[in-house]
């Protein structure tokens, strides 16, 4: 396209026109485009690596100007969610969850059928359940359900939402007698769930991604809750060789290391 331009006998204003406007496509065409994707390949990346505070950086100065764009949407609510999963202090924890509720609404606005916008505002509702206690949490568990149904739906090959049904069959299935009659008493009746569907849901986040730790480590969990003992126990010596990309991952193989110990005793 070059050697076209140096062709051109620039000084007939016809060709400044041509040049002018084959600028125009180099600059808003190639340029832009390359330059969003490049971003957001970026901050992707530095997500898969667990440097969220960096990703929330990134997304906060991008989310001032494309606000309105649901790829920027999503993945700063994303940012926030994971920022307070590391946040130390509760009220500053709380806080950053709540925000995050906000930008993850804003998200799903901007686009309804956005597998990721669904997921994390699921994601959000299921942490605004554990801050604010049991009966919000139950009432939070229909509309979480709903939306990472939706996202598997949007996207069958997104494993987090598979996780997210997993978990979601785990807590309803582990309530004791009474927390199930004080919400039945409140709410009605609880949506169906069970252990085997939290199996089930979390084999497949694990088909899509076999060296995720965080799906191993409930996978395991769920085994041992129906006395699956040996088949969990393989699931922890499979964890404690793999890599952690954060602290939380860090923390759930000490905790198989630990559950190693005791089982050998």
């Amino acid at each position: 396209m070059i050697i076209q331009i140096e062709k051109l006998k620039l000084c007939t204003p016809n060709n400044f026109k041509l040049i002018n406007f084959l600028l125009y496509i180099l600059f808003f065409n190639i340029y832009v485009p390359n330059h969003l994707n490049d971003f957001l390949f970026t901050t992707d990346s530095l997500y898969e690596q667990g440097e969220y505070k960096k990703t929330f950086i990134l997304l906060s100065d991008e989310y001032e100007k494309s606000s309105n764009d649901v790829r920027i949407a999503f993945r700063y609510a994303r940012s926030i969610f994971m920022l307070a999963n590391t946040e130390k202090n509760i009220q500053k924890q709380n806080e950053l969850y709540y925000y995050g509720l906000a930008k993850a609404q804003e998200a799903l606005f901007l686009d309804t059928n956005n597998a990721y916008s669904n997921f994390w505002y699921a994601s959000y509702l299921g942490k605004i359940g554990q801050i604010e206690g049991f009966e919000k949490s139950i009432l939070n568990s229909y509309k979480m359900k709903e939306y990472a149904t939706k996202a598997i739906k949007l996207d069958p090959d997104f494993s987090p939402s598979y996780h997210m049904m997993g978990r979601w069959h785990y807590e309803l299935s582990s309530l004791n007698f009474f927390e199930k009659i004080f919400a039945e008493t409140i709410y009605g009746e609880l949506p169906n769930s069970s252990y085997d569907s939290a199996v089930s849901f979390f084999e497949k986040a694990l088909e899509i991604e076999p060296k995720n730790i965080r799906y191993n480590f409930w996978l395991a969990k769920v085994l041992s809750a129906t006395n699956n003992s040996e088949k969990a126990i393989s699931l922890h010596k499979r964890i404690v060789n793999l890599e952690p990309k954060d602290i939380e991952e860090a923390e759930i193989i000490s905790k198989s290391k630990k559950i190693i110990r005791e089982n050998e005793r």
